[in-house]
């Protein structure tokens, strides 16, 4: 099991879920260049001032759903051998789905 957040939400997904969304999240770091040059898993470390550690077992909800955002050849560089329509109407349903989540009076 692995978990995706996003906007404050924190829930459980299966394991082969959370592979595939762990792939994409990877893709994405390489296709959508950060602000700062902060390489993300950086950006999504627990940082102290006594140590740093990686963000394990959590998918970035709001990097999953930046796809979105892609022209439509970034897209197809990261569908993950999906048709890159699937992928985006996949990624739009998990994201109203967790906005419907986040916010259940909202419809």
């Amino acid at each position: 099991m692995g978990c995706i957040t996003s906007a404050g939400l924190v829930t459980q997904i299966p394991a082969d879920f959370y592979d595939f969304l762990r792939e994409l999240e990877e893709k994405l770091t390489h296709v959508i260049k950060s602000v700062g040059k902060i390489e993300h898993s950086f950006w999504r470390s627990f940082n102290t001032d006594i140590k740093t550690e990686p963000c394990e077992g959590f998918i970035d909800g709001d990097l999953v759903e930046s796809f979105l955002d892609l022209s439509h050849s970034k897209m197809k560089e990261v569908a993950l051998g999906l048709q890159v329509i699937e992928l985006f109407l996949l990624i739009y349903l998990l994201t109203c789905i967790l906005s419907f989540t986040d916010n259940p009076n909202s419809g």
